[in-house]
C-alpha cells in the first residue's frame, strides 16, 4: 500500500496492462540500536522461522531473500536454464553474427 495507495495507483492491472510501484526505505539500524544487537536479533528472528511447523507435504518456511539466494548460488555453478527453442534462437542470432556458439548445457 505505500507503493500503490500512495502513489495513487490502487489497481495494478489496468486494461491488461501491467502497472508496478516500489518502495525503498533506508533506515539507520545504529540510530535505533547497535548493530550488532540488531544483527543477533535478525538471526534469531529467522532461527525462530526456520523452526516453526511445516504441514506435511510442504517444504520448510522461509524468510524473504533465501529462495533467491538459492537460485543464485545454483545458476552461478550451473548457468541459467533456457527453454530450448530460446537457446536455438541465441544461437542462430551468434551465428549470424560470426561469434562463436558454447555447446549448449
Amino acid at each position: 500500500m505505500l507503493a500503490s495507495g500512495l502513489t495513487a495507483n490502487p489497481i495494478l492491472a489496468v486494461a491488461g496492462n501491467h502497472r508496478q510501484n516500489a518502495t525503498v526505505v533506508a533506515v539507520d539500524v545504529a540510530a535505533f540500536l547497535p548493530v550488532a544487537e540488531f544483527t543477533a536479533l535478525v538471526d534469531d528472528t529467522i532461527d525462530a522461522v526456520h523452526a516453526l511447523p511445516v504441514p506435511a507435504g510442504r517444504s520448510a518456511a522461509r524468510v524473504p531473500g533465501e529462495r533467491g539466494a538459492r537460485t543464485y548460488r545454483g545458476r552461478s555453478v550451473s548457468g541459467i536454464p533456457l527453454p530450448a527453442a530460446t537457446w536455438a534462437a541465441l544461437a542462430d542470432a551468434a551465428t549470424d553474427l560470426g561469434v562463436p556458439v558454447p555447446r549448449p548445457p
